[in-house]
C-alpha cells in the first residue's frame, strides 16, 4: 500500500473563512514581509531583540514600542469606515 495515496486532503485544511487579523497580527506580518532584518530593526527603532522575538511569536507590546516599529516600517493607521454602533441597545 502506498502511504501517501489517497491523504493528499489530510495535511491540509482549507477554509472559507479568514477572521481579521488583529492589529498586533499585521504589525507582526509588516516586520515579516519587510526588507528589515530583525537586527536592523532592533536597532533603528531602539526595541530590545528579545522583545521583538517574543512580539514575534505573539507576545504583546507597549503602545511605545509600536510606536517605535511603526515609525521604522513607515506603518500608518487607515480607518475603514464609520463605526458600527455596537452599544445602542444598552442606552436607556
Amino acid at each position: 500500500m502506498n502511504p501517501g495515496a489517497g491523504t493528499a486532503g489530510c495535511y491540509l485544511l482549507i477554509s472559507k473563512y479568514h477572521p481579521p487579523m488583529t492589529f498586533s497580527d499585521q504589525i507582526r506580518a509588516a516586520v515579516r514581509t519587510s526588507q528589515i532584518s530583525r537586527y536592523r530593526l532592533s536597532m533603528e527603532s531602539g526595541v530590545d531583540q528579545g522583545a521583538l522575538c517574543r512580539f514575534l511569536q505573539g507576545s504583546g507590546l507597549t503602545s511605545t514600542t509600536l510606536d517605535a516599529l511603526a515609525e521604522v516600517l513607515r506603518l500608518s493607521v487607515q480607518v475603514k469606515g464609520p463605526r458600527k454602533k455596537l452599544l445602542s441597545n444598552f442606552r436607556n
